[in-house]
């Protein structure tokens, strides 16, 4: 069986870093792991959502894009550098928005 994860290749390590995963995981006995790269999330979401990969590394906006488009898709983890990030919205007081809902 094989088990495909997408991650969005945001920095030049990516590959390297998702490569040597790859290799450790072969090693820990899981040989069908692989790994493919986008340049958006935007693609990594619709891969995930179409079944053209099993597992997306979603960051925080691709997550929460994940869950207007599939109510129903379950979050695996979390990295700890992520946990807290917080998102403010900003407005001109004369904007007439009051609240994001």
């Amino acid at each position: 069986d094989r088990v495909l994860l997408g991650c969005v290749s945001y920095d030049p390590s990516v590959g390297a870093i998702w490569q040597g995963m790859k290799d450790y995981l072969t090693t820990a006995g899981l040989p069908g792991f692989d790994f493919v790269l986008f340049t958006t999330y935007e693609a990594q979401v619709g891969a995930l959502l179409s079944g053209g990969i099993d597992i997306a590394w979603n960051g925080p906006l691709a997550h929460v894009l994940t869950h207007e488009l599939a109510p129903g898709a379950i979050s695996l983890g979390m990295r700890d550098t992520d946990r807290d990030f917080a998102t403010v919205v900003v407005v001109r007081e004369d904007a007439g928005i009051v609240n994001v809902a």
